[in-house]
């Protein structure tokens, strides 16, 4: 069947509230850092291999226009770092019936044609942090532009030399990917 190749761009939410101040990045190198984000593609291109879909690190061109997987591949862009948003949170709450907030994602330097994954300390829910490991912003009615994963930083999996998965819920990101897909769960209604 077809291939489909989606750029990621990934964001560190950090010090907008009292119980989400920890920079996801800023405890690491900057190569460090790069370094989970390129693991957790490749392992959610892994995940999703079976359904012909595969993720890449998103870069541009000089004009800001995203460019695909072979173009990245052959260099012809910059890639777009781990992205650092200061002084923002994020919180659960803010999402409606729906699941989808009233303005998107705009607050976190929202990328058009791309998955945003946002990784902050925790999840906000009730004014204090959660135990909610992430969430999705499905992109409902066509509103492809809201679509996005939301996750804490324990879950942002990574891969051990060694080539084994290690961390905590490396499953998180895969799951959320699939509700922006529109997927449901499969043991529930919702």
């Amino acid at each position: 069947g077809e291939h489909y190749s989606i750029p990621l761009i990934f964001h560190d939410i950090y010090g907008g509230h009292n119980d989400s101040q920890l920079s996801y990045c800023d405890s690491l190198s900057q190569p460090e850092c790069e370094c989970k984000a390129y693991h957790a593609t490749q392992v959610l291109s892994e995940q999703y291999l079976p359904g012909n879909i595969t993720f890449y690190r998103a870069c541009r061109d000089a004009t800001g226009k995203i460019l695909s997987e072979e173009e990245c591949n052959r260099g012809d862009g910059t890639l777009i770092p781990f992205l650092d948003v200061p002084g923002e949170y994020i919180d659960k709450n803010q999402l409606n019936s729906d699941n989808h907030t009233n303005e998107g994602w705009n607050d976190f330097d929202y990328f058009d044609n791309v998955i945003n994954i946002y990784v902050s300390e925790c999840i906000i829910s009730n004014g204090s942090c959660s135990s909610t490991n992430g969430f999705a912003q499905r992109g409902w009615y066509g509103d492809h532009k809201h679509r996005g994963v939301a996750v804490r930083q324990d879950t942002l999996f990574e891969k051990h030399p060694s080539g084994t998965i290690h961390g905590h819920n490396w499953s998180t990101i895969g799951h959320e990917l699939g509700h922006t897909f529109n997927g449901y769960h499969l043991f529930s209604h919702d």
